[in-house]
């Protein structure tokens, strides 16, 4: 992503749908609005044409990070380590660890791990304790990491269920 100004273009981009995708890996839409064709009200009442959506299948998931695995991606070996400490392997989680989420934005395959840890059945301050050292690194100044973690917890807490 470049930055939302083009001051020599003379627009404003915004940049929406912003997601991760294990294949696509991350992706947005972006509309560029000229400063001198739109007003502020005509930025803001703004509506971003239909989410494309990407099928999300879990054995391809998994065939991507075993392939990941296969070529010693360094951030995948890592993340293996990780679960294999805590007594799983990265392509055996339970399914609900690898189905889809906004949250994947936010923490790419590190999702998994924060995800296998709730499955050991921790309150959410045990869980928070033990995913710190995954999570101490937080690059959205904009956005509460306090406030995130409570809808993943949330969030596995639902597909916990499922």
């Amino acid at each position: 992503m470049s930055d939302s100004i083009d001051v020599e273009e003379g627009q404003l981009l915004l940049y929406y749908h912003i997601q991760w995708h294990y294949r696509r890996r991350y992706h947005y839409e972006r509309y560029a609005f000229h400063y001198r064709s739109f007003s502020i009200k005509q930025i803001l009442a703004f509506t971003p044409i239909a989410k494309r959506n990407y099928p999300w299948h879990i054995q391809q998931f998994k065939c991507s990070l075993k392939e990941k695995l296969f070529q010693c991606d360094p951030k995948i070996m890592q993340l293996q380590e990780k679960i294999y400490l805590k007594g799983g392997h990265l392509l055996y989680l339970p399914d609900c660890c690898y189905k889809e989420s906004m949250y994947f934005f936010f923490f790419e395959e590190t999702l998994l791990y924060l995800r296998f840890c709730y499955t050991k059945g921790q309150t959410f301050q045990q869980w928070v304790a033990t995913i710190q050292e995954v999570c101490s690194d937080w690059p959205y100044p904009l956005v509460s990491q306090q406030e995130i973690l409570h809808a993943i917890y949330a969030e596995c807490t639902e597909l916990s269920y499922e």
